[in-house]
């Protein structure tokens, strides 16, 4: 530094003291011994000219520093391991984003999915064991539509999955992130639903009854979502899917009508109305919980 004189004015007169350049850079990377830097600071406080310098001189240092952090994470990010599930869906040819946001989903976890086949196996056991019974059977049916409409409940939302809140802040579409995880889970409750159907005795049709009810209820639940909460919709949606089995069964004279011909053709109508759903709520600012 220049010979200490008594510290000018703000912007200081012309010929005044100022801190040169090498003590700048030093003050600026806290390596000036501590007496020195009180001084500096003390001058800069006062000095504009100073003030600019030490700005100036902080810039390379502040644009180093973020580069070396930069560098650090995208080494962490290119290193790190991925979980199972989501090196899974990269192998079988998903996008890695879109695995990455599969991953995560609470529904498609170890625990999630033994819990779904043991419910499934318990239901298709409880007809097996009654010899395919209308009403063993009945249970099954409609337990089996049931379990891809907790999948969903189970994977969106914010007090089940717990990157709910980066999801949200997330530069993604809610609804599409709804809609991949439900397939995800469709699919999943769908094959282990069937694997369990399997073993239900020989009772022809009604063996797969379960398949359009649970395509349309999951639907109508994705849509209830794109405007409400993810699990009020579901427990909505099944408990109306109960009741109308038992008021089905209760006026209708043939067993398990609910599943025949006419069951199933209202479940195609509803499977249509809520692909329809679907298309309107693309077009709408997206609000799923």
């Amino acid at each position: 530094m220049t010979e200490e004189r008594p510290l000018p004015e703000s912007g200081g007169p012309s010929g005044a003291a100022h801190v040169d350049r090498g003590e700048l850079v030093a003050f600026a990377d806290g390596s000036l011994p501590l007496d020195r830097a009180e001084r500096v600071e003390e001058h800069v406080t006062a000095c504009d000219a100073c003030r600019a310098g030490v700005r100036e001189a902080i810039a390379p240092l502040e644009a180093s520093r973020r580069a070396r952090l930069r560098e650090t994470v995208f080494a962490e990010v290119r290193h790190r391991r991925r979980p199972r599930a989501e090196r899974v869906l990269v192998t079988v040819g998903m996008h890695e984003a879109d695995a990455r946001l599969l991953a995560v989903t609470p529904s498609l976890r170890v625990p999630w999915l033994a819990s779904v086949a043991l419910v499934a196996a318990m239901a298709a056991g409880l007809a097996r064991v009654t010899d395919g019974h209308p009403h063993a059977l009945l249970v099954f049916l409609v337990i089996a539509p049931l379990l891809p409409v907790a999948g969903v409940a189970a994977a969106f939302g914010r007090r089940v999955d717990p990157t709910h809140d980066l999801a949200v802040a997330a530069p993604v579409s809610l609804l599409r992130l709804m809609l991949l995880r439900a397939v995800a889970v469709l699919t999943a409750s769908l094959v282990i639903t069937t694997a369990a159907a399997a073993a239900l005795p020989a009772v022809g049709w009604a063996a797969s009854a379960w398949v359009l009810p649970a395509l349309a209820l999951t639907s109508v639940t994705l849509v209830a979502s794109s405007r409400f909460d993810v699990q009020a919709s579901a427990a909505t949606v099944a408990a109306l899917w109960v009741a109308g089995v038992a008021a089905s069964e209760a006026l209708l004279a043939a067993p398990l009508a609910t599943f025949a011909v006419a069951g199933q053709g209202l479940m195609v109508v509803v499977l249509v109305l809520s692909a329809v759903g679907l298309a309107i709520a693309a077009r709408r600012p997206q609000t799923v919980r």
